[in-house]
């Protein structure tokens, strides 16, 4: 028998496990997403070094916080927001019945957000409504896409009136999954020096070749801070 994983939300949080994200990967030269990024080098951005989070203590800290503030007793509610809709979608079986979410192949950047708006947000979302009642104000938000990168921002409006007034937490940075390698994974997020690359403020050919390898990406981190 399955249960509704708010009667045991700290064991869903711990057994839920993201469905593969199917995709069909279209052709596109190596490379060729930093002609679309929109890179635009500035004096004023230095980005010196990136540090990593060490993944083993992570894990143990994000365990402590789940056994300390996720209840294991039965929340009385739904999975399902009955107002909003907003419910848990990531599947965790066998032990809870999680309503299959069925999705098209993910082919470009929209089918990507859509995959990681159903299924990570969504669950996040919902979570977090369960434990903190006041957070309905808080959302994922857009606010900037190109055709290879589409940026969100985890914001919380002060007033529903007032979309304006907004305090921003948390950016996330989607790609679809085809543009970068297992080894362009690692060396992007792995804890690195870069050199002073001081550029011209017009974007040129110049400025564009003061980039290279993965400072590309992490310049356009950069760019939505500063």
């Amino acid at each position: 028998m399955a249960f509704r994983a708010s009667d045991n939300l700290q064991c869903y949080i711990r057994g839920a496990k993201l469905p593969a994200m199917a995709y069909r990967s279209p052709r596109s030269e190596p490379g060729s997403y930093h002609v679309s990024l929109n890179v635009r080098p500035e004096r004023y951005r230095k980005l010196r070094l990136v540090h990593t989070i060490n993944a083993t203590p992570f894990s143990d800290i994000i365990s402590d916080w789940v056994e300390e503030f996720v209840p294991s007793k039965s929340l009385g509610v739904n999975d399902e927001d009955e107002h909003t809709g907003e419910r848990l979608t990531i599947p965790c079986d066998p032990f809870f019945s999680i309503v299959p979410l069925p999705l098209v192949r993910a082919e470009d950047i929209e089918r990507v957000f859509v995959w990681v708006d159903m299924f990570p947000l969504e669950s996040t979302r919902r979570i977090l409504n369960l434990l903190y009642g006041n957070s309905n104000s808080w959302r994922f938000l857009p606010c900037e896409e190109q055709p290879f990168l589409k940026t969100l921002t985890w914001s919380y409006s002060k007033s529903e009136q007032d979309k304006t007034i907004s305090q921003d937490a948390l950016c996330l940075f989607l790609m679809p999954p085809w543009l970068l390698s297992a080894k362009d994974l690692q060396e992007f997020a792995r804890g690195q020096a870069f050199p002073d690359r001081s550029a011209p403020d017009s974007l040129g050919d110049e400025a564009q070749s003061t980039l290279h390898g993965m400072e590309w990406l992490w310049s356009k981190v950069l760019a939505q801070f500063i």
